[in-house]
């Protein structure tokens, strides 16, 4: 969740919360592992928490398309994955 990125606006502040649910385990990693966010923002990932953040200032504009993977902790086997794919736009 979400199923879509609020569009931005160069300069201004945008953080978006990027949230894992129906995972069995705890999360151990989100990352971007396919295109790129614009210049100025980061996706942030912190240890206990379910899901990460894109936060930051644009500091370019235009059409971004990208895949955030998730993997989760595993119990004995290979824990839980997921990606999604999201387009922010920076107007």
């Amino acid at each position: 969740e979400p199923a879509s990125l609020p569009n931005g606006e160069l300069g201004a502040d945008y953080e978006v919360e990027i949230r894992v649910s129906d995972n069995v385990t705890p999360v151990n990693q989100v990352s971007i592992s396919s295109g790129t966010l614009p210049a100025g923002l980061e996706l942030i990932f912190v240890d206990g928490s379910d899901g990460a953040t894109i936060s930051g200032v644009p500091e370019e504009t235009g059409t971004f398309t990208f895949i955030v993977s998730v993997s989760c902790f595993g119990t004995m086997v290979s824990g839980q994955t997921g990606q999604m794919e999201y387009t922010l736009i920076v107007e």
